[in-house]
């Protein structure tokens, strides 16, 4: 995963928290739903992030012997 695409995973992730944090305030109808939502799509956004510090770390160790 290019810096790019990791940039932008993390931007994805704070807007996310930010709206979860809006959505925990939130009485309106509906709003559990999307705390789950939001909760759901953060979690998936945290393993990209660390399968891509991973895949990183697998690729700069191979590099420099280990």
């Amino acid at each position: 995963m290019g810096s790019e695409s990791f940039r932008n995973i993390c931007g994805d992730l704070a807007e996310a928290e930010l709206a979860l944090r809006r959505w925990e305030a939130s009485e309106a109808p509906g709003a559990a739903a999307r705390r789950d939502e939001y909760r759901h799509l953060i979690d998936g956004l945290e393993a990209e992030l660390r399968q891509a510090i991973h895949e990183r770390q697998a690729r700069h160790s191979g590099r420099h012997g280990g």
